[in-house]
């Protein structure tokens, strides 16, 4: 058997996600040495895109927020130029069986829901300032913020669908982070905010999402970053107080630090030392929902002008569909269009294992329930996504706190990114996790801990936009 490779850099990145992607870039901007290590033949994780029939996709509905920092807007709109494309929202939700345009236009909603509806609806905005939540759970926080009748029309049955448990048995901590207006105040200001800037926008790039990670690792590159791709890491030796050793099954890393944005899951298994038992307890008892995309290609330029469909109700296995084409102006076919479907599952469950016929025509007979144009079908691909959404149940934060504990107290690792912090952050959350992890090193390769500390306790108070 040939003896390993042996390397030295500074910092050696796991994973090449937008966390990593983005840390890297900074930090090798800044003169460091950089080396990152992706198990798979290409950066950006789920933020990737690929090809299908000779279309860019995604995993999934993607934008770039105009929540993004302006420094952080600023470095992507620097290294992707005019292909970062401003676009307009066009987006709607079906709620009892009605088309509302979403984000919530309030004229729209008036007309299109129901008069009993509306009243209830306008009945909890003038009671719910009053209201506090009666426990710390998903269901109370949104009733209390957001009246009963939101809650009984979309987050009681989106919230079976995405997580798989009631509301009444998640953490409330979810409803903060997931729910972009709590209240309906906050749901005014959006819609008076959308009305005078003629609709909420957005950031994509005309090559698709996955463009956005593709020109970060190429620019991380250009700075010096070295990237190993399609490398299994086997190893990390934190024993010596000097140095870390990454093993992978061909070459050996000495490094000053390791920055992780890899799940705890996969990150506890390559440690050496072990954590202690109560530890790999708490990482054992802590879950994710799954995801299939479903993606239908349809014999016809179009289906709709809308960029993304919601379905919260649960007549439907479907919560998202998106349409590639609408999301950009790009070098897309003409003959043919896209659609992804987004279904929420447990790995293993049925739609985890069904094949790509079955699921085709699941999604057709659903989707022709939902009122939406007759979809012509060429093909199905699906894409299979077992962590996707971390699971806030009721006694989630113990367990989450003791593998938080854990790795801040390892002086020589830094865990961050959406699966390295069980975060369900944006994208541009996930570039400031590893933008502050780079703005802590020092220029001798020292690391701010205080810094890092204010930086974690500030990734608390990230909330999802929709």
């Amino acid at each position: 058997m040939e003896k390993p490779l042996s390397s030295e850099t500074e910092i050696l990145i796991v994973g090449s996600g937008p966390a990593g992607l983005m840390s890297a870039y900074a930090a090798a901007s800044k003169g460091h040495d950089v080396t990152v290590i992706e198990r798979l033949n290409h950066p950006g994780g789920m933020a990737a895109s690929f090809e299908i029939n000779g279309m860019r996709v995604d995993y999934g509905s993607h934008r770039l927020h105009p929540a993004t920092s302006k420094p952080l807007l600023e470095i992507l709109k620097n290294i992707l130029g005019d292909d970062l494309q401003t676009r307009n929202r066009n987006g709607r939700i079906r709620v009892e069986e009605k088309w509302v345009t979403f984000p919530l236009s309030l004229t729209n909603l008036v007309k299109s829901l129901p008069p009993k509806s509306v009243f209830a609806l306008f009945k909890d905005s003038l009671s719910s300032p009053f209201v506090h939540p009666a426990e710390e759970t998903f269901a109370e926080h949104i009733k209390a913020g957001l009246g009963p009748k939101v809650f009984d029309l979309i987050y009681k049955p989106y919230a079976k669908k995405l997580w798989g448990m009631p509301a009444e048995e998640l953490h409330s901590d979810l409803a903060q982070k997931r729910v972009s207006a709590s209240s309906h105040i906050e749901i005014l200001k959006k819609l008076i905010h959308s009305t005078i800037n003629n609709g909420q926008k957005f950031f994509y790039p005309r090559n698709g999402y996955g463009q956005i990670c593709e020109r970060l690792a190429e620019e991380a590159q250009n700075k010096g970053a070295k990237f190993l791709y399609e490398t299994e890491i086997e190893k990390i030796d934190l024993t010596d107080k000097n140095r870390v050793t990454t093993s992978t099954y061909n070459q050996k890393f000495e490094s000053q630090r390791i920055w992780s944005t890899a799940p705890f899951g996969a990150l506890v298994k390559m440690i050496s030392p072990s954590p202690d038992p109560e530890i790999i307890k708490s990482l054992e008892q802590l879950r994710y929902r799954a995801m299939v995309l479903v993606y239908l290609i349809c014999d016809q330029e179009r289906l709709t002008e809308f960029d993304a469909h919601y379905f919260p109700e649960t007549d439907t296995p479907i919560s998202r569909i998106s349409e590639p084409k609408n999301y950009r102006d790009g070098p897309d076919p003409k003959d043919f269009t896209i659609i992804c479907c987004e279904v929420p599952c447990w790995e293993g469950d049925h739609i985890w294992l069904a094949n790509d016929e079955d699921l085709g025509e699941l999604m057709l007979e659903s989707l022709a329930k939902q009122g939406l144009p007759k979809i012509n079908l060429l093909g199905t691909e699906t894409r299979r996504l077992p962590k996707v959404y971390p699971i806030y149940d009721l006694d989630y934060k113990e367990k989450f706190e003791n593998l938080f504990d854990w790795s801040t107290s390892q002086n020589r690792m830094t865990v961050f990114g959406r699966q390295g912090l069980f975060a369900p952050d944006n994208l541009h959350h996930a570039l400031s996790m590893g933008h502050a992890a780079a703005n802590a090193l020092e220029s001798d390769g020292s690391f701010d801990h205080n810094s890092w500390e204010s930086s974690l306790t500030e990734f608390q108070t990230h909330v999802v936009e929709d």
